[in-house]
Formats: C-alpha cells, structure tokens, sequence
C-alpha cells in the first residue's frame, strides 16, 4: 500500500510539472539570404512556462516577452544579433526573424532590413509516441 500510495504521489507530482510545458509539432521551413530553405518537418518546439522560454525548432529557446490571449511573443536582443518571434495561439502559425540590431532599428523606424534567417511554421499539440 505505501508503495502505491509513493508511486500515486510521484505521477501526480510529474504531471503537474509536465503541465507547464507544452510540445508543439512544427512544419513549415526557415530560410537563409543565400542558401535554399531548411525543411521543418515534424520537428518539435517547446513552450515552458515556468522558464518563461520559447524553444523554436533547430535554434536554441528564447525568453518569452508578452502573452495574450491569442499571441505569445519571444525574443533576444544582444551585440551580435536581435530575435523576434511570435505564435498565433489560435492558429499555430509560428514566425520569426534573425537580424542584425542596427537592422531591427531599421524595420523598428518604418525601413527595409537585411535579414540573417527567418522562419515560418505551422505547429500543433505533439502526441507523444511512447
């Protein structure tokens, strides 16, 4: 009986964090100026709200900046680099853009920008295989 009772705590215990993480299944493609298209096929992405993070697929996971209740924004700013990203919550519809900064303040004042890589998807709740 305490070995069912400790093995009840533990799943409910792994369930509610599992919870705040939410796997999407993405298709769609991110292209780069001077190279044809990367396919995105199936590939996962992860919304954690308890790290407040946005894990597109093939980049690493971004803070995410603001939530409503139709759209999730993520981004990073540094030197080298400014990411800016958002999901459709109704539809799934993912975009992002990787720029340089002094390109982003470009777009930001109404211009035109050079972009390193942007990406378009279209994800949905993953189903868990095992």
């Amino acid at each position: 009986m305490t070995v069912l009772v400790g093995l009840l705590a533990l799943f409910l215990s792994a369930s509610a964090v599992q919870a705040d993480q939410i796997v999407l299944a993405c298709i769609g493609s991110i292209n780069y100026p001077a190279n044809p298209p990367t396919k995105i096929d199936g590939d996962s992405a992860v919304v954690d709200f308890d790290s407040q993070t946005f894990k597109p697929p093939i980049f690493p996971a971004y803070k995410i900046t603001k939530i409503s209740n139709t759209n999730l924004s993520f981004g990073l700013d540094t030197s080298e680099t400014s990411v800016f990203g958002s999901i459709d919550r109704i539809s799934g519809n993912v975009s992002m853009t990787v720029m340089r900064p002094e390109e982003r303040k470009k777009i930001l004042s109404g211009g035109s920008a050079k972009m390193l890589s942007w990406m378009t998807a279209k994800c949905s709740p993953a189903k868990r295989m095992f």
